[in-house]
């Protein structure tokens, strides 16, 4: 997750993170849930 050099400037102004989370909670699986808090620790968000 970390080498994935997503654009910063999107990841801040255009990613939807409320989505995301609505997402998770209804897949319901721990080792994405991991994997996007990995995500949202490298950027900040």
């Amino acid at each position: 997750m970390e080498e994935l050099r997503l654009d910063e400037d999107f990841m801040h102004d255009e990613f939807n993170n409320d989505r995301l989370v609505n997402y998770l909670a209804r897949i319901d699986n721990k080792s994405l849930e991991k994997r996007v808090k990995t995500l949202m620790k490298v950027y900040d968000l």
